[in-house]
Formats: C-alpha cells, structure tokens, sequence
C-alpha cells in the first residue's frame, strides 16, 4: 500500500479516471489513492465478477451498518498522510 501511495502522490497531472477491475469487495487500494494525493478523482469505475462482491462495495458506498469497516486501514493510512480517515473516506466516496 506505501509503494501505491507512493506513486500516486507522484503523478502530475492528478489522477481524474480510476478504473479498479476485479477489486473483490475491497475498497484499500482507493482508499489509498485519495489519502496519498488528498484528493478524489472524478471518476472511479470498480468492477468485479461477483455480484456478492459489488453487493459489498455498494453497501460501503451508501454507508450501511452492515458494510465493511474500513476503520483500521482508514487510521493507519490517515498516521501515514496526515489526512484525517473521515476525509479519506469522504474523498474515496466522493469519486463514486
């Protein structure tokens, strides 16, 4: 996650599309993009084979009770950046 945060907090101009192909019901490696460039990109396209899987990242999205916690990886990455997790989350929120 440090080598992707890395390269993306590099890129000139910032990212403005992201597509995640295959990204299971994970939502790290945005999470990651958006805390290293402090930033959303206008556009994300996540897809996935498993309906399960997307079923999971929308319940993320619309911040259900029942949905994934991100708050662990959403700490570290906010030790890591100096962004605050909320903001993180906002932002990857933010390029749905």
């Amino acid at each position: 996650m440090r080598a992707l945060a890395h390269f993306a907090g590099r890129l000139e101009p910032r990212l403005e599309r992201v597509v995640e192909v295959g990204g299971g019901p994970c939502v790290v490696p945005i999470l990651a993009l958006c805390a290293a460039t402090s930033h959303s990109p206008r556009s994300i396209a996540f897809t996935d084979i498993s309906s399960a899987n997307l079923a999971e990242v929308e319940r993320w999205l619309r911040g259900e009770p029942t949905g994934f916690s991100y708050r662990g990886v959403l700490d570290w990455l906010s030790r890591e950046h100096g962004v605050h997790a909320a903001r993180i989350e906002q932002l990857a929120r933010a390029g749905e």
